[in-house]
Order: structure tokens, then C-alpha cells, then sequence
């Protein structure tokens, strides 16, 4: 098969992949009203973000993750669309994880006839599993974490296969510091990563 019929093949299964993964994701998100968590995050985004208010609940106290981060992105997201608005934030994230997972697999392969199915199988595999389908259609912090965690890793892995890696490195930092900001579980994972780097 030509090489540039191979390439449009490629990048019609991937795009295939994004899509049915957006759309199981974005499908009937309007399902109910905001749960708990999802309420907390825009009540505090909003206290933090509009009327500058950082101590009314105390939400640095309780919270597994800076209330900085994610509660003001929930917040406005919820005034531009409501609860769908919130939620399709963490569908756009999910998506954009899907994304980043498939890059990740697709670097890191070693075989070059297989570096495209690698990419693809991860993808699917991210794109299709229940955890991240259920936690891209909820309002809270798990979403965007993992995909600042799976972005600050594929950097990392950018930056063992580049010369000129302190750029690649001084992103992978930033992004897995903003992954662990949103929410503090993250740390967990960080000393492997940090071992893996060396």
C-alpha cells in the first residue's frame, strides 16, 4: 500500500477514535443536576474568582487540591453553560487525554511498523475504559489532572529523545506541577516520575 494512502488512513482511524470518544463523552450530559462535588468546586470557583472571597470556606483546609486552579475554571465554565458548561470542560479534557495518550504510545514504541497501532490501541483503550469516560462527564478535579499528568509525562519522554531538552523539561515540570496543584494525589506518582527523568 503507498505510503500517503497508508498516512490519510492513519489519520482517518485516529480521527475516528477522537470523535467516538468525544461523542460517548459529550452524549446526554445534561443527565442531572450537579452532585456535590461538582457543586463545591463552582460555589468556591465563584467565591474565589468574582467576589475575591478565600476564607469564607476555608477551602485550602479541605480540599484535595489548590482551590486556585480548578474551581475558577469549573466556575466559569458554569456561567457561560450551566452545569453542561462545567461538564463539557472535563469532556474537552478528556478528549485532549486521549489525544496526549495516543502521542505518548506512538513516541515510545520502538517499532516503527507498530508505532501507529501502539498510538491507536492506547487511545482506544483511554478513550473507551469506564473511569475515564465516567470522571470526563463529571464537574470535579480527577479530569484535568490526569491530562496534565499524561501531557507532563509525554513531555518528559520528548525530552529524553531531544537535544535540546531544557525547554521540553522546564514544560514536563510545570505541567505535572499544575497536574499535582489541581489535585494533591498526583504526588503520589511523582517520585517515579522524578526517578525516570534521571
Amino acid at each position: 500500500m503507498p505510503k500517503i494512502i497508508t498516512h490519510h488512513l492513519y489519520l482517518i482511524v485516529f480521527s475516528l477514535v477522537l470523535f467516538l470518544s468525544f461523542f460517548t463523552r459529550v452524549y446526554n450530559l445534561n443527565y442531572n443536576s450537579p452532585f456535590k462535588d461538582e457543586a463545591v468546586y463552582i460555589v468556591v470557583g465563584k467565591l474565589h474568582t468574582f467576589q475575591k472571597d478565600f476564607w469564607s470556606y476555608n477551602a485550602s483546609a479541605w480540599m484535595g487540591g489548590s482551590p486556585f486552579f480548578y474551581p475558577p475554571m469549573s466556575a466559569l465554565a458554569y456561567i457561560s453553560g450551566g452545569i453542561l458548561g462545567s461538564r463539557f470542560l472535563n469532556v474537552i479534557f478528556g478528549v485532549l487525554a486521549v489525544e496526549v495518550i495516543f502521542h505518548l504510545a506512538y513516541t515510545i514504541s520502538r517499532d516503527s511498523k507498530f508505532k501507529f497501532l501502539a498510538g491507536i490501541l492506547a487511545a482506544a483503550i483511554l478513550g473507551g475504559a469506564t473511569t475515564s469516560l465516567y470522571i470526563s462527564r463529571l464537574a470535579t478535579y480527577d479530569m484535568p489532572s490526569f491530562y496534565f499528568l499524561i501531557l507532563g509525562i509525554f513531555l518528559l519522554v520528548l525530552a529524553e529523545q531531544n537535544q535540546n531538552s531544557g525547554k521540553w523539561y522546564f514544560l514536563a515540570a510545570t505541567f505535572l506541577l499544575l497536574s499535582f496543584l489541581i489535585k494533591i494525589i498526583v504526588l503520589l506518582f511523582l517520585p517515579f516520575i522524578f526517578i525516570y527523568s534521571f
